[in-house]
């Protein structure tokens, strides 16, 4: 399967981003549904978990890397920095290689070089850091996608950085097992953490600007997010 069987397929369609924060639980799952059903639905990581059944698409990445189960109509997207592997032999629909070695002065928020980056012109994906920007939003740019809601894009409480970012981090459910957890005693980490998503908050609205000018709009699903208010939200 080629990426260019994609290209401009959903001309003007809605699509709904689901992914891993912990307003993925702000509403009821029933709520959620209805609100999906005649969208594009686009599944990130852990959200699939929940959403597997309504997910046209599913990204991942060797980020908090875990096998997940999948219905086979769902198309796989995975982001790797080898295009001829994929995780664990996980068998992928389309691979999108990343734009090696990352630099971190070269972040996609920190250069705001996003012309750079379409999908029609280059395939390789930029560091953003967060595959939302290096890939998930591109794509919804290539298949032709209008209006673009999220739900579970959350980045960070700027107030605490030792916050939960992840819905499951407390879930016990067998599906979660093999999730990569948030750890709030690993103060390192997390100060690193909470200092990248605060840039990732601050520049996000050059990356919605740019997205606009294209004619693509982009909301935030909910109240709970602390994605920046720059970005518009709508409410179930």
């Amino acid at each position: 399967m080629k990426i260019e069987e994609f290209k401009q397929k959903y001309l003007d369609k809605d699509c709904v981003i689901l992914t891993c924060g912990p307003s993925l639980k702000e509403y009821p799952k029933e709520k959620i549904c209805n609100f999906i059903k005649d969208k594009i639905v686009i599944c990130v990581k852990e959200s699939i978990v929940e959403y597997k059944d309504y997910a046209h698409f599913f990204f991942w990445n060797n980020t908090r890397p875990r096998v997940f189960n999948i219905n086979t109509d769902t198309i796989k997207i995975y982001q790797s920095k080898d295009n001829n592997k994929n995780y664990c032999n996980y068998p992928a629909d389309i691979i999108l290689p990343e734009d090696m070695p990352f630099h971190i002065e070269k972040q996609l928020l920190k250069k705001k070089n996003f012309k750079d980056y379409d999908l029609e012109n280059n395939i390789k994906r930029p560091w953003g850091p967060g595959i939302l920007y290096e890939s998930v939003f591109y794509f919804c740019k290539y298949i032709g996608i209008k209006n673009i809601y999220t739900i579970g894009w959350d980045l960070i409480d700027k107030n605490n950085y030792k916050n939960i970012t992840h819905y499951f981090d407390n879930d016990n459910n067998k599906d979660y097992k093999d999730s990569v957890r948030w750890d709030p005693n690993n103060d390192k980490q997390n100060k690193g953490h909470y200092e990248e998503m605060l840039m990732v908050n601050k520049n996000i609205v050059y990356m919605y600007d740019f997205f606009k000018q294209e004619g693509i709009n982009l909301y935030v699903v909910g109240s709970q997010s602390s994605v920046n208010k720059h970005i518009p939200r709508i409410n179930l």
